[in-house]
């Protein structure tokens, strides 16, 4: 009778362990899988920060572009007195 409690103890420890380690498993595939999101969303936001940063740049010399121009017409269009 003793053997079979051992059978059965032994039986439940290995499903215990194979569940553990079924658990273990899934957290670090888990666990990678969210550290290769951050750090891809990590990239994506560098990357709109410099999109925006290059926007900003390029919006600004646009405008001093058009205010030169603006200058240039007005110095060409002046009537000498």
């Amino acid at each position: 009778m003793e053997a079979i409690w051992d059978k059965i103890g032994a039986i439940v420890a290995a499903l215990i362990t194979a569940f553990g380690g079924f658990y273990m498993y899934d957290r670090k595939t888990t666990h990678d899988r969210l550290n290769k999101m951050e750090s891809e969303l990590t990239k994506n936001t560098i990357d709109i920060k410099v999109i925006e940063i290059r926007f900003l740049e390029l919006k600004n010399d646009t405008e001093e572009i058009k205010e030169s121009q603006k200058a240039i017409i007005s110095l060409l269009t002046k009537r000498r007195k």
